[in-house]
């Protein structure tokens, strides 16, 4: 044999172990890609490689996620200030410009208004009622969180058979997916971790009486007082939370967000977009919990509506402080209404913007839900 020969079989030899070797690497990389076999080793390398190729590509779409979120809801915010003119802020004005009396009706005028924005930017409307009795009647929940899919909201109440009520007409309407529905009562403070609530038993006693009887009629129990008003009336302990606490809860609530909003170990607070309080009479510390001084401004919500009537001699307390916190506030009447200057919106999505040392991540994450 000669040299030629012996080289021409060398050559063939190197051929079949190149083509063994790429075999063997395509089976080990449909390994990795598929999954390890049924009756492989679960501490091997394989499926320990393809965990953490898995983790590192679902923190990267979650970060890509979460700056796309806090992009179209800060581009909404920023949509929505611009849209308001020094006529909007003249509540005198409201009346022509709405071409009625009704201080509802004003609510409900701006937030179809915002409403549309945030849909244009494909973006998310927070809607925090406190004191949702069973949904029902209410016409924003009935007419806008309803038909708006783009809307999340939390729905506080503290009588049970409003809350068994609320969870069945939130779930027929196909709406439970994006709610968040908690059995307590809100105060500005709690000093207790548990409160007593009262309420008739129309519902028992006499199911024709009038909804907003049977439902609507409801209070906190006063200090000192553990017992009914009267054998008509019943008395629950329930849970006693801040609007602070109503925030949190939200903002980790499954049901609204796959991933809860935390940083640092953290608990962010979900920013209500729309508040509205009807709580019978206690509408003053509820609003005050919302807006006090000391609520960040990228936690204050855009639009309130509140019982003006029901706080009465308060009722100019309340306006003070929430035009020292930058809000527009109706003329008393039945209901109250305020709305957060766009100024005030602006001004500090601009801070945000404008910080020097601060990657997308470092403005978007820490406050998570500071757009949302």
């Amino acid at each position: 044999m000669n040299k030629q020969q012996y080289l021409i079989i060398i050559i063939f030899i190197l051929q079949l172990v190149i083509i063994n070797y790429q075999i063997n690497a395509r089976n080990l990389i449909d390994e990795i890609e598929s999954g390890p076999a049924e009756d492989m080793d679960p501490e091997a390398p394989i499926p320990i490689l393809k965990e953490e190729k898995r983790q590192k590509r679902d923190k990267k779409k979650n970060r890509k996620d979460n700056t796309d979120r806090n992009g179209k809801q800060k581009q909404s915010l920023i949509d929505w200030s611009m849209s308001l003119t020094e006529s909007d802020y003249n509540a005198s004005d409201w009346r022509y410009k709405f071409r009625s009396s009704s201080i509802s009706d004003y609510f409900d005028q701006y937030l179809i208004r915002l409403s549309k924005i945030f849909l244009n930017n494909n973006a998310i409307v927070n809607f925090a009622m406190i004191g949702a009795c069973d949904g029902k009647t209410d016409p924003t929940i009935k007419y806008r969180f309803l038909k708006y899919p783009h809307w999340r909201a939390v729905f506080v109440e503290p009588m049970t058979i409003n809350i068994r009520d609320l969870n069945i007409y939130i779930t027929e309407n196909g709406a439970a997916n994006r709610s968040h529905i908690i059995q307590a009562a809100v105060t500005e403070k709690c000093e207790d971790p548990y409160i007593l609530v009262e309420r008739p038993l129309y519902e028992e006693k006499d199911p024709d009486t009038p909804h907003w009887l049977r439902r609507q009629i409801g209070a906190i129990v006063p200090k000192g007082r553990t017992t009914p008003r009267s054998k008509d009336w019943i008395v629950e302990k329930v849970e006693c939370l801040t609007p602070s606490d109503v925030l949190k809860s939200w903002a980790t609530s499954a049901v609204v967000s796959k991933k809860p909003s935390k940083s640092n170990n953290r608990v962010t607070k979900r920013r209500p977009h729309v508040l509205k309080i009807d709580v019978e009479g206690h509408d003053f510390q509820v609003l005050t919990g919302f807006i006090s001084p000391s609520t960040p401004r990228n936690e204050l919500p855009l639009l309130v509506e509140f019982e003006a009537k029901s706080i009465a001699e308060k009722f100019p307390l309340a306006k003070e402080l929430l035009e020292s916190r930058g809000y527009i506030v109706s003329n008393f009447g039945q209901d109250g209404f305020a709305m957060l200057k766009g100024s005030e919106i602006s001004s500090f999505t601009k801070q945000v913007n404008e910080k020097p040392s601060s990657t997308v991540s470092e403005i978007n994450i820490p406050d998570a839900d500071m757009y949302t």
